[in-house]
């Protein structure tokens, strides 16, 4: 994200991931426990309060290699098949997973990672270092993790440990790391130290809790059903029919999953952002000081609240508001005194016309391009 600041206006908001799950009777509140066992009775509606069991939707036809898979809930399988070294927190911070300890040189330009001891894979089988360096090396080619790994030069197997050369320095290198890591050889039915591992019979695919998952925690369910859904449509057809209990949607994306009725949202904080870049090689965008009042004209709660529903998070710089590192005392309020103030410090005059690209093919940047627009004119 950092190589945005140049170019970057502002920040419009951090776009949350939406989950949503069916449920047969409206809640009160929403509920982290809906797959815990209840001893409370049904209540004799001839519905039941759950489903007779818990179903996610995926693509039987693409893998469930967590390194070339599809985003989405395709992503979200298998998630609990593999975990990586390292997780990121509720405020994005690194938090050693499979990773016992690291250390880094002086100028951060290679670290060593001591790998977790007892770590195992679903098949019992030990997590070794050249399952890692295998891993790592086959994600630094792939689509979705190659420009995030373009600094690693090399990777390295020892005992126990992975080494990482960088070609420049870089002090967050773990928080890059979350990456899954699979057992060498299965990337067709994957093989993690997650706590589901995958089951495939006759009667259709399955994921199993893993009784031997390292970290000894029981999982709310034993068997989570996978039906297949091999496009949105059929997804969004499984979710509304109750065939499956959860998908995510997001409401940035150009095709965004919308549904309606007795369901129930959670909002998940991420570092996807939509924001505004600008041609600082043309006047009078060149002016720092006429940028700073365009970004004080973007009324962002206004923004996540119309075009959101609420299920985002106004940000003025390119950080999550979640992360530690958010400079929260920098934040002006909007207003139009702001805007005003902020246009005189500029010695702008008027006169001359912005020009906002955006893609047509997404409805919501196009509403939210329309309102800046109209927002800047008045």
């Amino acid at each position: 994200m950092k190589k945005y600041l140049v170019f970057l206006l502002c920040a419009l908001l951090c776009a949350g991931l939406l989950t949503g799950c069916w449920q047969a009777e409206p809640l009160e509140e929403e509920s982290p426990e809906l797959l815990q066992p209840s001893d409370a009775p049904e209540e004799d509606s001839g519905q039941s309060l759950l489903p007779e069991q818990l179903a996610l939707p995926y693509a039987p036809d693409r893998f469930l290699d967590p390194v070339t898979c599809p985003d989405g809930m395709q992503q979200v399988v298998a998630s609990l098949l593999c975990e990586g070294l390292f997780r990121l927190g509720p405020d994005f911070e690194p938090q050693s997973w499979l990773c016992a300890s690291y250390t880094a040189n002086a100028d951060f330009t290679s670290y060593t990672f001591v790998l977790r001891e007892g770590a195992t894979f679903s098949d019992g089988s030990p997590l070794t270092a050249a399952d890692v360096r295998a891993t790592l090396d086959r994600a630094r080619t792939s689509d979705r993790y190659r420009a995030r790994l373009s600094g690693i030069t090399a990777v390295s197997a020892g005992e126990g440990a992975v080494t990482v050369s960088l070609s420049s320095p870089n002090s967050g290198l773990p928080a890059l790391l979350d990456i899954p890591i699979l057992k060498s050889g299965t990337e067709a039915a994957p093989v993690g130290t997650g706590p589901y591992l995958l089951s495939q019979t006759e009667s259709g695919a399955w994921l199993v809790a893993n009784q031997a998952w390292w970290r000894g925690t029981r999982q709310p369910t034993d068997r989570i059903a996978l039906v297949e859904a091999a496009d949105q449509d059929t997804m969004l057809y499984r979710f509304t029919s109750l065939d499956v209990q959860l998908i995510t949607a997001d409401l940035t994306g150009a095709s965004p999953i919308s549904v309606t009725g007795n369901v129930s949202y959670q909002d998940t904080d991420t570092t996807v952002f939509q924001y505004i870049g600008c041609n600082t090689a043309r006047q009078p965008l060149d002016d720092p000081a006429f940028r700073r009042a365009l970004s004080i004209a973007a009324n962002r709660g206004r923004i996540v609240s119309a075009f959101l529903s609420g299920h985002g998070d106004a940000a003025q710089f390119p950080l999550s508001p979640v992360s530690p590192l958010y400079p929260t005392e920098l934040e002006r309020s909007y207003s139009r005194d702001n805007l005003t103030a902020a246009l005189d410090q500029s010695g702008y005059l008027g006169g001359r016309t912005l020009i906002l690209l955006v893609n047509s093919e997404n409805s919501f940047k196009t509403s939210v391009a329309n309102y800046l627009a109209e927002s800047f004119t008045s």
